[in-house]
């Protein structure tokens, strides 16, 4: 017997509950004012969100790319290291201190590889332990503002 194939709206209901889900860790989901991207995308030209996710994807990029493979329902791509990071481009990882740390690696890796532009905007929380935090200020990597300490940050399920 050939597996049955899951129409759209099913697997756009599993999406949605996983999302509403209270097992998700309510400390990696979470946004920057909207406002401050729209600043953000415009000021750099950027199309394109690295480590997106629909609870807070940002609607002035084109291009999503997606931490979870399921999230192509929602018109993302999945997993923003299967290509270089080039062009202007945002991103606002949402996970633990290692992906964030990847993600800053990935990100300097190809800005070094690539003979064109590229400038790239990540929000990362500020652990003085974590090693994400100990990557910024190596090569390619440069800290262009600080937050201000309590800058309310949007909670995912506003």
């Amino acid at each position: 017997m050939a597996p049955q194939k899951s129409s759209p709206s099913r697997l756009l209901r599993c999406q949605c509950a996983y999302y509403s889900s209270k097992r998700l860790d309510p400390k990696n989901y979470w946004t920057t004012p909207p406002e401050l991207v729209s600043r953000i995308a415009t000021t750099i030209g950027a199309t394109t969100e690295r480590f997106s996710s629909p609870v807070n994807a940002h609607f002035d990029f084109v291009k999503h790319f997606s931490y979870r493979e399921a999230d192509a329902i929602f018109g993302f791509k999945h997993n923003a290291y299967s290509v270089r990071f080039s062009g202007p481009w945002y991103a606002y990882p949402q996970y633990p201190a290692e992906e964030l740390a990847k993600a800053i690696r990935w990100a300097a890796a190809s800005a070094a590889a690539d003979t064109r532009a590229n400038l790239g905007i990540l929000i990362l929380p500020s652990h003085a332990r974590s090693s994400h935090t100990a990557a910024l200020g190596t090569p390619g990597v440069h800290v262009l503002a600080t937050l201000k300490k309590g800058f309310c940050f949007v909670p995912e399920d506003a």
